[in-house]
């Protein structure tokens, strides 16, 4: 059995080299340019800072408003051809089938199936802790893929073995992120983790591992590529 596998049946998670540094560096680029159009479609005509593991602090120098411009509508995207034949590759048609799941599709709410996000260290960017089983991604199994910002301190953070247990949960009241999507209850004493990932690997996770995408603190912005998928039973 392989390493992973061993590790995603056991914990929920696994990281899993995905991309060349050729690869990943076509994806870094890709995804700078969707970030810069995305500007320009909203009329900021700054140009974005060399290093994007700095934006948070670039933006707030110039009042950017970050809120807007990486609202979803703006963050998912049908990619061109030649990158969904990077992404989807035969690396991940393998994982599919060692870990005997069946029928692949993948996710796409109206808006793309590939996503990408920005969090800011401080700011709550990332949701808080919660799976995607309580969500309206019941049953996504994801692709986690840092670009921008490396560093354990700044990877998703996880409950290890959340997929085989279940938690208390609540609806909460604040309207920043989907309205109808459960948190973890405070009340429930998790130990969370996190893990440094190389440029080329991404983290697979099961629909019901209990995750956040946010980073309390630090000195850089994290920029990551996420994708899901369904299988049939």
């Amino acid at each position: 059995m392989p390493k992973f596998q061993r590790r995603f049946l056991s914990e929920g998670i696994c990281q899993i080299n995905l991309y060349s540094v050729t690869e990943i560096l076509k994806l870094r680029n890709f995804t700078k340019c969707w970030i810069r159009e995305n500007f320009v479609k909203q009329g900021i005509n700054f140009p974005l800072p060399r290093q994007l593991s700095t934006y948070h602090t670039w933006a707030r120098a110039r009042d950017i408003q970050h809120d807007k411009l990486f609202s979803a509508p703006f963050r998912f995207i049908n990619p061109p051809s030649s990158i969904q034949e990077t992404i989807l590759n035969e690396k991940v048609s393998n994982i599919f089938k060692i870990l005997n799941l069946k029928n692949p599709h993948l996710i796409d709410e109206g808006m793309g199936w590939l996503g990408y996000r920005i969090i800011r260290p401080g700011l709550g960017d990332g949701y808080p802790m919660s799976a995607k089983n309580w969500g309206a991604s019941k049953g996504a199994y994801s692709f986690w893929i840092p670009l921008f910002g490396f560093g354990s301190k700044y990877s998703l953070h996880y409950v290890t073995a959340s997929h085989k247990k279940e938690f208390k949960n609540f609806l909460p009241i604040d309207g920043k992120f989907t309205k109808d999507e459960l948190r973890l209850d405070p009340s429930e004493n998790v130990n969370i983790k996190s893990e440094y990932v190389r440029p080329g690997n991404a983290l697979f996770y099961h629909p019901k591992t209990l995750h956040t995408e946010d980073v309390k603190n630090g000195r850089k912005t994290r920029i990551n590529l996420e994708f899901r998928f369904q299988f049939d039973e």
